[in-house]
């Protein structure tokens, strides 16, 4: 791996307690940092990415109470009532992207692809009251773990 030459952005203060603004700004900086890494092959380059230093360090939590398309941005989705659709986003290009769908209400969530991709080869999955699944990308469908 060869760097050119850069300036690192200097990193923010941290607070005496935690801060999610603060949490927020130390991630973009890390994002600006990687991201000025080169590689001698483009190819590489991709790889070198804030996100795959530092992970997902935390789980974004939304609840629900009808049809919802799941964003990337989400990890736990709580259906919270009713009978209804959720939809996982595209599996392409994320592989490893983890979502998991808690069915807290009373009724029946469906789980559904987009664009012809599949969960462990069907096309949609469904869960009762109480139940909990997570989805794994393999980079062209979704899998049940």
């Amino acid at each position: 791996m060869a760097l050119k030459a850069f300036r690192a952005p200097p990193l923010p203060i941290p607070p005496k307690e935690y801060n999610e603004v603060y949490f927020r700004q130390f991630l973009r900086t890390l994002e600006l940092y990687f991201g000025q890494l080169d590689s001698l092959t483009p190819n590489q380059a991709e790889s070198y990415t804030a996100g795959a230093f530092y992970g997902n360090l935390f789980c974004p939590y939304v609840a629900v109470t009808a049809t919802y398309a799941i964003l990337p941005a989400d990890c736990v989705v709580d259906c919270t009532s009713g009978t209804f659709t959720a939809t996982l986003p595209t599996a392409v290009g994320v592989t490893g992207k983890e979502f998991v769908v808690k069915n807290s209400g009373a009724g029946t969530i469906t789980v559904a692809t987009t664009g012809g991709q599949t969960i462990d080869g069907a096309a949609t999955t469904t869960s009762g009251a109480g139940v909990s699944r997570t989805f794994v990308s393999t980079g062209a469908n979704w899998i049940l773990v």
